[in-house]
């Protein structure tokens, strides 16, 4: 061998091993940026998913108090009715009373 070809090759290998420093030195800033998307596409999710959870909190919120108000509701209208009822069955006997109380005058003339 003599020293040109030695220094041609040496040069060569010297070219190659730089060009695959610079291969990998690419491939895992690439890696890098891959995985670095990956987390932050899962931040997302997990962000995506507590505003979800915290949307269902808050509507399951709406939900009971709909519900608690309600059954007030209820409550407050069946006492109405009920006092309603007992109302109209206090009339009717006093309207019986008076209906009889005609009836006996009317008897008694």
């Amino acid at each position: 061998m003599n020293p040109t070809f030695s220094t041609i090759l040496l040069f060569l290998f010297s070219f190659l091993a730089l060009l695959s420093l610079a291969f990998l030195f690419w491939f895992q800033i690439k890696t890098r940026e891959e995985t670095s998307r990956q987390i932050q596409e899962t931040a997302k999710q997990i962000l995506e998913a507590q505003k979800q959870d915290t949307a269902t909190q808050f509507l399951q919120r709406e939900i009971n108090n709909l519900r608690e108000q309600l059954a007030k509701n209820m409550a407050d209208s069946a006492k109405l009715l009920s006092d309603s009822q007992k109302t109209i069955g206090e009339r009717l006997d006093r309207a019986a009373q008076v209906v009889g109380n005609v009836h006996k005058s009317l008897g008694v003339l």
